[in-house]
């Protein structure tokens, strides 16, 4: 009886604990949550700047007079790496 009344002031202190954005738990979520977040938006830039270092090079190509195409272009770049 004692140990099951503990156990249901434990439930309901969490539950209410878990909304709150003061408590060292909820930093860690938040700092957790940021940080993947900064990783995805770094890895969506990454591979922008490489969508963008395609176009620019298949541009010089072509006022060169080589005709080549995306997937070709896409595959030596990869390969490169």
């Amino acid at each position: 009886m004692r140990n099951q009344n503990r156990a249901d002031l434990q439930a309901t202190s969490k539950g209410r604990v878990k909304n709150w954005s003061n408590t060292m738990e909820a930093q860690r979520y938040k700092r957790e949550e940021d940080r993947i977040k900064r990783l995805e938006e770094a890895e969506v830039s990454n591979f922008a700047d490489l969508v963008l270092m395609l176009s620019n090079t298949r541009q010089k190509m072509l006022k060169c007079g080589i005709l080549i195409t995306a997937k070709t272009m896409f595959v030596e770049l990869v390969n490169s790496f």
